[in-house]
């Protein structure tokens, strides 16, 4: 396989993470639609905004990251084309660059957790604990994002590597 087939590959599994993203806003909406239609008490009313918050975060990024990749195959299989090792070098300098988020987003995540248990364990008030509710579905989001980008990304920077070797074989310089 051609890293370019790599590369395709991760913008695909990219591409069905912002479906699956704007999948899930939509679903919340229509959760807080039902909280607004059917919920009468104060808690189930107390959601009603929160989850409409949550819902359209979702949506939004997982359109604008959906519509952010498109063409992208194209540019980047031009690049590949022109000149494949310095295609592979960009690369790998790219996902390095990325791949740090992945210890942000874990501790955000960690964090959004925590403030959510002290807003329902120490506070009865419908709206903190409605907040806290919405935090651990952004904290569970964050977590699943986090669990399927970062597989991806480190399997394509593999590839990557893989590639840079490979060229760095076939020219004698090692490495």
């Amino acid at each position: 396989m051609e890293l370019i087939d790599h590369t395709a590959a991760w913008l695909k599994g990219e591409d069905f993470e912002m479906a699956m993203l704007t999948l899930a806003g939509g679903m919340v909406f229509a959760v807080s639609a039902a909280f607004w239609l059917f919920g009468a008490t104060p808690a189930a009313q107390a959601m009603v905004l929160p989850l409409l918050a949550v819902g359209a975060l979702f949506v939004v990024a997982g359109v604008v990251g959906f519509l952010g990749n498109q063409g992208r195959l194209d540019v980047m299989s031009e690049a590949w084309r022109d000149d494949p090792v310095a295609f592979a070098r960009a690369e790998k300098v790219r996902v390095e660059g990325f791949s740090v988020l992945f210890t942000g987003t874990i501790i955000g995540a960690a964090l959004f957790s925590a403030i959510a248990f002290a807003l329902f364990v120490f506070f009865e008030n419908p709206h903190l604990r409605a907040i806290a509710i919405v935090l651990v579905l952004l904290a569970c989001a964050g977590f699943t994002a986090d669990f399927f980008s970062k597989e991806r990304a480190d399997r394509y920077y593999g590839a990557i590597t893989d590639e840079l070797r490979k060229h760095a074989d076939m020219d004698g310089s090692g490495g």
